[in-house]
Formats: C-alpha cells, sequence, structure tokens
C-alpha cells in the first residue's frame, strides 16, 4: 500500500511542533522539508505578505524571487543565501502565524488531490518559476491594498506543487494574472489621483 502523503497543513504544524528550541531557524526548515521545501517554503514566504503591515512583503518578495530563479534553473532543494537561513523566528510567534493561517489553508486541501500531474511538476514547475518571479516582483512593490490577491495566488500554486494538484496550479495562475491587473488597476488609479492633484493646483505635466 502507498503511503499516505502529509497534507501542507500538516506539515508546516509539524514543523512548529518538532524543531527544537524556543527559536525555529529557517535552515532547520529546509532540512525538514527535503523534497517538498519548494512549495513548503513559498508558501511560508507568501503568508506573510497576506499581512497588512507596510514593508513586510518587500523582503519575502525578494525570496519568492530568489525561488522562482532557483525552479527555472530546475534545481532539486532550493539554495539560500546563509544570512537568510541564519534567520529564525520564535515559535510562538510562527504558531501565531499558523493559527490565522491553517484554517484557509485546510479548506483548501479539502478540493487537492493528485490530478494533472504535468501541470504541477517537470517543465510546468519551472515554467511556474516565471510566475513566481513575476507575482514576487509585484509583491515587492510597496503598494498598499496590493499584496492580499499576488500571495493568494502563491499559496494555491504552492499547495498544488505540493499535492501534485496541476488543476490548483492552474486556478493560483489565474489567480496571479487577476492580482496582477489589480495591482496594475491600484497604480493606474493612484497615478491619476497624483495628476488630477497636480493639475488642481495648477502644475501641469
Amino acid at each position: 500500500m502507498a503511503a499516505i502523503q502529509e497534507k501542507t497543513s500538516e506539515i508546516l504544524l509539524r514543523l512548529a511542533d518538532e524543531a527544537a528550541g524556543e527559536r525555529i531557524a529557517l535552515s532547520t526548515l529546509v532540512e525538514m522539508l527535503g523534497d517538498r521545501s519548494f512549495g513548503v517554503l513559498l508558501c511560508l514566504w507568501a503568508l506573510p505578505c497576506a499581512i497588512p503591515i507596510p514593508g513586510i512583503s518587500t523582503p519575502f518578495g525578494l525570496l519568492i524571487i530568489l525561488t522562482g530563479i532557483q525552479m527555472i534553473l530546475g534545481l532539486r532543494q532550493p539554495w539560500l543565501p546563509k544570512f537568510v537561513t541564519a534567520q529564525s523566528m520564535a515559535r510562538e510567534d510562527f504558531k501565531r502565524m499558523l493559527d490565522k493561517a491553517l484554517p484557509y489553508i485546510v479548506r483548501m486541501e479539502k478540493y487537492c488531490r493528485p490530478r494533472l500531474r504535468f501541470a504541477a511538476g517537470g517543465i510546468a514547475e519551472r515554467l511556474l518559476g516565471i510566475v513566481m518571479i513575476v507575482l514576487g516582483g509585484v509583491l515587492a512593490l510597496p503598494i498598499l491594498g496590493g499584496n492580499l490577491l499576488p500571495a493568494i495566488a502563491i499559496v494555491i500554486m504552492a499547495l498544488g506543487i505540493i499535492e501534485h494538484d496541476g488543476v490548483a496550479v492552474l486556478v493560483g495562475v489565474v489567480t496571479g494574472v487577476v492580482s496582477i491587473a489589480v495591482v496594475f488597476a491600484i497604480i493606474g488609479t493612484a497615478i491619476a489621483v497624483f495628476v488630477g492633484s497636480m493639475r488642481a493646483i495648477g502644475i501641469n505635466f
């Protein structure tokens, strides 16, 4: 009988419970993740970006870009600079983040199962690296209200990679395209408001 594969939520909970000490080092997480590192790391990078805190999405957006580049290169496990892997998070902070995010992840997992595997691995995973670079770039921009949809898109695609669910990956890609359109709409509106304000005080461009 084939072994039952851990769900994403179960992996995240195990990371919180099994890591030694009061702080969880990123290097420890990568070691524990094994061949599922890319998917779970993308989840971990994207989840904080869904929190409406100015500036928090920029470093995580850059990490998503770095991960996307390595997906394009076809690396079997992610490589992270030492100054990144040396970073750690208090176990309680990690658990608090999971408490907020896990109900949504569990809900999405109910619809995930191995299917259309060609869209969740191999060459498709390299193409997803391009999508991650674009969405990571969007997250790295300081755009108020522009973080949530790209972060959700990345989480959905990451779940698809972990669960070998090509349908989830495709849903994540569509969500990502919509999120990019929303971000451009926000930028366009901001520019229009700025130009209108300048013209109102007599400054023309």
